[in-house]
């Protein structure tokens, strides 16, 4: 075969290569928040590039925090303390109005209980002003935007408070018509119809199956199917076709506490719920639920009583409404419940926060497929030239070395010394320096301890992980179920002191 047709050949074998597939969607850091936070609120701002996380307490139920704003900036990559909010909230509700004002109201006022006020902040001048209180105190609530831009608050307050719309134009609360109490976490989702949907929430003592729609055109509410399964902090959305799925949550029977692996869907059109089918783990305590801009769902975080801490879920899952399945994604480098969870305009999920975690924020990044090659059209054939050709030689360039790996011995029991103090060997291998932190936590639970170490390869370390007086004088005279985590390992042992 000549070089010109030996060319002709190569070009076509290339340009009919198979499409790569999408890579698997993996966790990168999103900076250091300035203060550890819970139950706070969060919403996107600046057309998803920025966030706002709002409010919230320590996880130790402290509310020294309770009162400060942080901005996070996605093409940064930073945080940024913006000031105080006119009054300490935690487990408030915020929204992004029609006018780029956020909308932020109830809450618990530490120790003051559930509050009734409601505040307005404007992103482009960094400012709050007051805005009218609700006529019922409420925390724990849902606040969604209705399509004429005004915003409905539903659940929250023990005394099952009834619900009332904002009106921004007016600064106006309205009590709406109906039943619509729903307690305490409910699952709150706007339909494609513009109603808006309130499944499960809590009674005093048991979790709700029951579900209902409100109507804004004429401000009232009416009974929907009752959901298979009660449930309270179940997570709601709406899929691309108009149905509502709704998520995990905990199931409260006669005082038992279990976390839901399950999710069922509402279909308005006929006011049935599927079936409800298997999540990948129980989530339940504050697992929070968004929505990509290609209809998929996720799911963050979330924890469960399957232990004697409980769990706490490093993963995430991801729904896809086209086969109607989860997928679980790799671990998180923290593990997390009662965070916030907010989508960015890159379809990025940024957590941050939560029970037990830390001021390390973290987004889910999804990378973009490959596109596929375009198909060449098969050239004219050429006529055959004979010739002798004396191909280039290729450049050289020197191999990358391999990146370096860490790993880390762990004995299935592991012994403090009198000091406190936990010994593990690490090791790096590869062509490059291994950098890396090791964690040692409760199993599923809170950090005990951690260390940053800085390896040269070929070469290993003894790594010493201290423990507080305070954990050494609560774990003494008994064993603790601990992970230690280094990077993407985890290992489980038994810790005795």
């Amino acid at each position: 075969m000549s070089w010109a047709r030996a060319l002709v050949a190569s070009l076509i074998v290339l340009s009919t290569a198979p499409a790569a597939h999408a890579a698997t969607p993996y966790w990168v850091s999103a900076g250091l928040m300035g203060y550890d936070r819970t139950d706070a609120a969060a919403v996107a701002i600046a057309g998803g590039e920025s966030a706002l996380v709002i409010g919230g307490v320590h996880w130790t139920g402290t509310a020294h925090d309770a009162q400060l704003v942080e901005r996070y900036d996605k093409t940064a990559n930073r945080w940024t303390t913006l000031g105080r909010l006119p009054e300490p909230r935690g487990s408030s509700a915020a929204a992004l109005l029609p006018d780029g004002r956020v909308l932020v109201a109830g809450g618990w006022n530490y120790p003051d209980g559930e509050v009734a006020s409601a505040d307005l902040y404007e992103p482009a001048t960094d400012t709050w002003s007051d805005a009218k209180p609700m006529h019922s105190r409420r925390g724990s609530f849902g606040l969604v935007v209705l399509d004429d831009g005004k915003a409905l608050a539903v659940g929250g307050s023990w005394s099952s408070a009834v619900p009332e719309v904002y009106d921004p134009a007016k600064d106006t609360w309205t009590a709406t018509v109906g039943d619509g109490r729903t307690g305490p976490l409910p699952a709150v989702a706007k339909l494609r119809d513009g109603r808006v949907l309130a499944a499960g929430g809590r009674d005093l003592y048991t979790a709700r199956a029951e579900a209902q729609l409100y109507d804004p055109r004429t401000n009232t509410w009416t009974p929907a199917a009752d959901m298979h399964l009660a449930r309270e902090q179940g997570a709601a959305a709406t899929l691309p076709d108009g149905r509502v799925l709704v998520a995990g949550g905990y199931d409260r029977d006669s005082g038992t506490l279990a976390a839901a692996r399950t999710f069922e869907i509402y279909e308005p059109a006929t006011d049935t719920w599927t079936a409800p089918g298997p999540l990948n783990r129980p989530r339940a305590y504050g697992a929070r639920l968004v929505t990509l801009s290609d209809g998929r769902l996720v799911i963050t975080g979330g924890h469960s009583a399957e232990t004697e801490f409980g769990v706490t879920e490093y993963s995430a899952e991801i729904f896809d409404p086209a086969t109607g399945a989860w997928t679980q994604t790799r671990p998180a480098g923290w593990a997390r419940s009662s965070h916030v969870a907010v989508a960015l305009a890159d379809d990025s999920v940024l957590v941050a926060g939560g029970l037990f975690g830390p001021r390390n924020a973290e987004r889910l990044v999804f990378p973009k497929p490959t596109p596929e090659p375009t198909v060449s059209p098969e050239p004219t054939p050429m006529p055959t030239v004979e010739a002798t050709v004396t191909p280039s030689p290729a450049p050289r360039s020197d191999p990358k070395p391999p990146p370096g790996v860490a790993s880390i011995t762990v004995p299935k029991r592991l012994k403090a010394s009198k000091g406190g103090a936990v010994s593990l060997r690490v090791r790096c291998t590869g062509g490059t320096v291994c950098a890396e932190r090791v964690i040692l936590r409760v199993r599923g639970a809170r950090t005990l301890a951690r260390a940053d170490v800085r390896l040269v390869p070929g070469t290993a370390k003894t790594v010493k992980l201290k423990l507080t007086v305070k954990d050494r004088r609560r774990l003494s005279k008994r064993s603790v179920k601990v992970t230690v985590v280094l990077g993407k390992t985890q290992r489980d042992a038994t810790l005795t002191l």
